[in-house]
Order: structure tokens, then sequence, then C-alpha cells
């Protein structure tokens, strides 16, 4: 294959919107149910006050106010005989707007059935490369790659933990160095209980561009429930991460703070005192005074 003559070129700065509000509502439901209740205006409803019901998470808080079934759309080009509904919301206060109501078992923009692509993108958790789910899969490679890149297009928090009840009162936030079109680059990642619910990108390991990506997370967190602010926080306590249990949380109780203790004595020293010797290597608890 011959070369490309096109300079590549390579943007590093971050758009100030990372994602377009979408009017696509997603339901679980298989095929053939599906396919059952689409055509029955009654069924159909009767399904979807069901998931409401069930589900809040997954629809605009104003379907709460009511909704009325808005019009079907004409059979998708990409996928043969496949047809959406759509349903209008208007809410107490503001315009009303039409949503697209999707089954599961499609994927976004009509790009694939679910059941035809799982497997291909869980090879990619081994880094198996595009270009050998293409020879295996079918397709091509730019295919399997957008397919990937649109995981990332959901809210990590709102995807995994949906009910505010569930939201972790400790979490653990921490940068991982990696590269970005050969550039340094630090992945900001917020955790709790075991799973990730923040990534985000800064370009550099100052204040401002760290509290700037760890506030995705409590963006996304403040999307379930408005007033949410954890309890503590733990960091590694560099520089850079100073004032990040502040980004998280603005009255927080206590801040963990990650000390290495082992080999430097003198780590042993805080503003608030001594550390107790006792302590495990690489953990310190703090309380963060209040002003």
């Amino acid at each position: 294959m011959p070369e490309s003559t096109r300079p590549r070129e390579c943007r590093r700065e971050k758009a100030e919107t990372l994602f377009t509000p979408t009017k696509r509502i997603c339901i679980p439901m298989e095929q053939v149910a599906y396919e059952q209740i689409l055509g029955n205006k009654v069924a159909f409803r009767e399904y979807l006050d069901g998931q409401i019901a069930q589900h809040p998470e997954l629809f605009p808080a104003a379907i709460q106010g009511g909704y009325q079934l808005h019009d079907m759309l004409p059979p998708s080009k990409k996928l043969a005989d496949l047809r959406l509904r759509r349903i209008k919301i208007t809410p107490a206060e503001g315009k009303s707007a039409v949503f697209s109501v999707a089954p599961s078992f499609v994927m976004p923009y009509m790009t694939g059935y679910t059941d035809d692509v799982e497997k291909a993108l869980f090879l990619r958790r081994f880094n198996v490369p595009f270009w050998a789910l293409t020879y295996v899969f079918g397709h091509d490679d730019m295919y399997w790659q957008r397919l990937e890149l649109r995981v990332g297009h959901n809210s990590l928090v709102g995807t995994t933990v949906k009910h505010a009840d569930h939201l972790p009162a400790d979490v653990l936030a921490d940068e991982k160095h990696t590269r970005l079109n050969g550039d340094k680059v630090y992945v900001a990642t917020t955790v709790a209980a075991e799973c990730v619910l923040g990534a985000s990108v800064a370009t550099q390991a100052d204040a401002e561009q760290l509290e700037e990506a760890y506030g995705h997370f409590k963006t996304e967190a403040q999307n379930i429930r408005a007033d949410y602010q954890p309890q503590t926080v733990n960091t590694d306590g560099c520089k850079g991460t100073d004032g990040l249990a502040a980004t998280l949380s603005n009255h927080h109780h206590h801040r963990l703070l990650s000390a290495r203790l082992s080999q430097n004595p003198r780590l042993l020293q805080t503003d608030e005192g001594t550390l107790p010797r006792d302590l495990h290597a690489g953990l310190g608890h703090l309380s963060c005074r209040q002003p």
C-alpha cells in the first residue's frame, strides 16, 4: 500500500464541550419482543411505561411529567427493516423535545447488531489490532476503531452507578502517565469500590489542568445527584493534586494522603504533626481542617 503524502495533523487542545447531549433513549429488549410490539402503540407504550418505572435513569428527568408517541422513523439504510419509534416530552417549563427510542440489541448510529460485534470488541481488551478484527469479522479497520471510540461517549459514572444511593462516599484519585501523539500526558483517574469512575486527559501535571480533568467525574456524579460530594478523597499528596480534594468535595471531612513512609523518615512529619509509625507504608490519614 503506498504511503499517504498528506501531512498528519494532531490537535492536543481539548474541546470545551466533551459530548453533545443525546436524543437517543436505549431500552433493554430482545429483537423478537421488539418486533412484536413496534407496530402496536398500546403495547409499545405499556412496555415503555414499565421501563420508566423500573429504570428511570435511562430517561430524561422531564419524562416523569408525561410523554406522547410522536412518530415512527423510516427503515434504516444501514440495518435493513429496522425502524425506531420517537417520543415527545414536554416539560413543565421550556421547549418540548423529541427522542428516538432504540432497543439495546442495536449499536449507536445503527452501526450493527450487538450480537454481531460484541466478540470483536471483547478481543480489543487484549489489544488485538483492528486489522486482525477486519480479517476475522469483516468490515474494515476504521469500522472497528469507530465502534471502540463510541464506547467513550457515555458517562462513566452514569453507566456504572446509575442510582444516587450507590454513589461512593470514598474515592481515590491518581494520574496515569502516558503519551498522546508522542508527548507526555496524564490520565486523571478516579476510582471507588474496585471500579473506574473517571478518566480524563490532562496535558500538564499542574493544579489547574488536573482539577479540570478530575472535575469531569464530579460533573457526571452530580448529574445523578446534584448535591453529591465524597466524604474522603485519597491522593498521592503531590503538589499538582494538593487542591484536588477541594475540587471533588467542597466541604469534605477528611483527606487521605498516600505517603512513602518506609524509606524517608522526614515524610512522617506533616503540618498537623507526626504520623504514627505503625501505619502501613504508603498510607496515611490526615484530617482536613475547615477554614
